[in-house]
This record gives C-alpha cells, structure tokens and sequence, in this order.
C-alpha cells in the first residue's frame, strides 16, 4: 500500500507528474484498488478518482436483480481473470488552472511478488505509510447478490464497515457499477453520498472515527465482489 501527497501549486503534467508501474502474480483474493482524495478545502473533502478490481476466480461478470437478458460480457470472449502475471501502472497530475492544492494519492495492491517502480514523482513525496485495509464483499454484506439472475424487484444491498479508529477514505461499488438502475447511499462520511449504477465505485471522506454503510436498492451487472473498501487516511 502506498500513499503519495502533494501540498503546493498545481503547474500541470509537464512539472507535477506522478508516475508508477509494476508487475505481480495474481492469485485467489487478488485486489487492487487507487483513490484520490483532495483535501483542498477540509471542510469539504472530494475523491474525484476511486476505484476497485477484483482479480480473483470470482471476478468474473454477476447480475444482480432483474437483469433479463443483459449479456455481461458483450464482445468479450473470455469473461474473468486468471492467475498469472500482472503488469500495472498508475499516474496522475494535477491541472494547473486549479491554483494551489493539497492532494492524497492512495494505492492498494493485494496480490504475490510484488515489484513496482516510481517512474515519476515531480512535486509529490511518497510518504512512509502503515494504513490499515479493510474489504467488505458480496459475502459478508446482508442481501448483496441474492437476486443473482433472478426475477425479484431488484437486489438489496446493506453493507457496513467496522468501527474505524481514525479518518478514513472509503469506496462504494454498486452491484451494478457495469449498468444497471438504482442508486444505493453511501453514508459515514463528511456528507452523504449517492452511488447511482452505471457510473462505477465512488468515494467519500471521514475525518473521524465511523462506521461506513452503503445500503439501497439496485440491479444490474457487476464485475466485481468487493462492495466497500475503507482505506486509513
């Protein structure tokens, strides 16, 4: 896991980026997950990037709710991921028309051997980080997936974190982030936030100790199993 914050004036790609990449060997529970806080303004925290991809056996497409006859692989024939070499990369620079800015780039892989270098690091520092993970899947959550192609109203999800000690960035995926209707509610952090389906994991901000929840009603498709990751801020 990795953290990477930038605190001054945002000049663009050419003078701030930051670049990285890396290979790792998949295996069972192999996840990766990235997200952008700006904490530009502290009374109003954003995380304008949030992401998570499962790379386990499951992580092939699932409907949840009514889906019908939605294929979950269009044009794609294969559907999954299986073990072996993995190779990724990550980047990001601030806009320049966005003035000064205090950014916190957080990057979790969960996978084996590891390897990755910092190709670029203009205006950010890596920062000595020990931030806890925690992961909530379809599993542990109460309803999430239980319409899985079936022909009921739609598929409740009720997903909640532990009790977390301090700040905490967490991310929200649908059961529907691929396409799909509804909006669930992720709630705990500094506002609430609505995560409708179709429009991929969103992100939200706590300064405090909380218990996340991400609870409504949707249907869809999904490539995933995580449902709510909560990273140490």
């Amino acid at each position: 896991m990795l953290r990477f914050d930038f605190d001054g004036p945002a000049h663009g790609i050419l003078r701030n980026h930051l670049d990285l990449s890396g290979t790792a060997d998949l295996e069972p529970g192999a996840f990766l997950a990235d997200a952008l806080v700006d904490v530009t303004d502290r009374s109003d925290p954003q995380v304008p990037i949030a992401d998570v991809s499962d790379f386990d056996e499951l992580s092939a497409p699932h409907a949840y709710g009514p889906a019908g006859e939605i294929d979950p692989c269009p044009g794609v024939p294969i559907c999954g991921t299986s073990t072996g070499e993995f190779v990724f990369g990550a980047g990001y620079s601030p806009p320049a028309e966005h003035g000064r800015v205090h950014l916190r780039y957080y990057f979790v892989l969960r996978a084996a051997h590891i390897h990755y270098r910092v190709n670029a690091l203009h205006g950010w520092r890596l920062r000595d980080y020990r931030g806890t993970v925690e992961r909530i899947t379809d599993a542990q959550s109460a309803g999430a997936g239980a319409g899985t192609f079936g022909d009921e109203a739609g598929a409740l999800t009720d997903v909640s974190s532990s009790r977390t000690t301090a700040g905490t960035v967490a991310i929200a995926v649908p059961p529907c982030e691929d396409r799909g209707a509804g909006t669930l509610s992720l709630t705990g952090g500094t506002k609430s936030l609505a995560v409708p389906c179709g429009e991929g994991p969103a992100g939200a901000v706590a300064y405090r100790p909380v218990t996340w929840h991400l609870t409504g009603v949707a249907a869809g498709v999904s490539h995933g199993r995580t449902r709510l990751m909560v990273l140490a801020l």
